[in-house]
């Protein structure tokens, strides 16, 4: 069993797009930008005004990755076990005749 773990750092503060300020949602003119924006309502909290700090703009994102990896390996015998070469064996002859 492996497991591995690893920090990634970046460049920017844009990656999970919350970076600066709310803007006014009824500047959207698709409503599902609108609802994407802002999804405070889906838990039932207050939209958030325009104007209002989303995230912090002085700090870039960063991200952690998990791996776990169970690796198993099979006898070369596994597919090949007598039970199946018997079966094998038996068609063979049936065809020959």
């Amino acid at each position: 069993m492996v497991l591995e773990g690893g920090f990634r750092q970046t460049f920017t503060d844009y990656i999970d797009d919350v970076s600066d300020t709310y803007i006014d949602n009824a500047s959207f003119t698709d409503p599902i930008h609108a609802a994407l924006a802002d999804r405070r309502p889906e838990i039932d909290l207050p939209v958030r005004p325009a104007g209002s700090i989303r995230g912090n703009p002085d700090s870039n994102d960063n991200y952690l990755l998990y791996k776990i990896k169970l690796e198993f390996y099979l006898p070369p015998q596994f597919l090949s076990s007598a039970k199946m070469n018997s079966k094998n064996k038996r068609r063979k002859r049936a065809r020959r005749r």
